[in-house]
């Protein structure tokens, strides 16, 4: 998956990040610089992952934490809860990420439709492991 994202015009950065603010799997685009030093994007990973989940202490009373988007003058960001991972992506400031999110809730029913991993067992349909499947879509 983020692989194929990454292919998208603008999209610097496709990444699944761990409850623990580490980086599963994904990376940066072929030929991106990153606006971070490797310390600071970590700081980031762990911030991104810590809102989603403190915002769904609010899951029962608002519905469900879509994704979290942030404009910043250089880049656009968006955090989307998949389970316990946070896949984050990071795109040039001309991208519509809110469209894009659309289309990525869309295509790839994260965990709207009872497709993620709360829903696997150990081994997914695919012989695969939870973490073997995380890899496998965001295999660079």
């Amino acid at each position: 998956m983020c692989a194929k994202i990454l292919h998208e015009e603008g999209i610097r950065f496709a990444g699944i990040i761990n409850k623990m603010g580490r980086l599963e799997a994904g990376g940066f685009g072929k030929g991106i610089t990153p606006h971070e030093d490797n310390e600071r994007q970590k700081m980031m990973f762990m911030q991104f992952v810590l809102m989603c989940n403190m915002r769904k202490e609010c899951d029962e009373t608002s519905g469900q934490l879509d994704y979290i988007m942030t404009k910043r003058e250089k880049s656009k960001i968006l955090c989307m809860p998949m389970e316990e991972r946070v896949l984050l992506l990071s795109a040039e400031s001309f991208v519509d990420m809110e469209k894009f999110a659309g289309k990525l809730e869309k295509i790839h029913s994260f965990s709207k439709n009872g497709n993620d991993d709360k829903h696997m067992d150990n081994k997914t349909s695919s012989g695969l492991s939870k973490n073997e499947k995380v890899q496998e879509r965001c295999m660079l």
